[in-house]
């Protein structure tokens, strides 16, 4: 079955999640997903199941699997909304990285500079913000990490 996307309808979505109280950034990201999909849809607009299967796999040729997976989900919502549920498609599968590539890894030489050019820089914050380095805590999660460990006192200490 065939469905026609238009700009009125894409503003009609966007209005919908604008009423849902979505975040400006998501808006923005569906807005611009949206628009690109549509702009390599036939004239007219017309989508089908066989349109969107093979613009997901256009598109994980071309960007990673979770930036793959965040345009299927502006698409798919889109598709709810207009009740075309048959033009919905899966997510790409991920495999879980339980270790980062190698290539992105600190070797113990250049983790161990690291701590010594905070201790010079007398930045005990640098200091603590790198030595849970090994230990997979992601970079956002460091704003709830304090310097305080509740170990004996001044065993943090530079």
């Amino acid at each position: 079955m065939y469905h026609w996307m238009t700009q009125a309808e894409i503003q009609r979505f966007l209005a919908h999640l604008r009423r849902e109280e979505r975040s400006p950034g998501t808006l923005a990201k569906y807005r611009r997903d949206l628009l690109a999909f549509a702009a390599r849809l036939p004239q007219g607009g017309r989508v089908d199941k066989e349109q969107v299967l093979a613009w997901k796999e256009e598109m994980a040729r071309r960007y990673a699997p979770s930036t793959v997976n965040s345009m299927i989900a502006a698409l798919n919502g889109f598709f709810a909304f207009q009740g075309w549920h048959g033009c919905r498609v899966k997510a790409l599968r991920q495999q879980r990285e339980i270790f980062r590539e190698k290539a992105r890894e600190l070797d113990k030489g250049e983790y161990l500079a690291l701590l010594a050019a905070a201790r010079r820089r007398g930045s005990q914050r640098l200091y603590h913000d790198a030595d849970p380095g090994a230990t997979g805590i992601r970079v956002s999660e460091l704003v709830f990490v304090t310097v305080g460990c509740g170990c004996r006192p001044g065993a943090g200490a530079l």
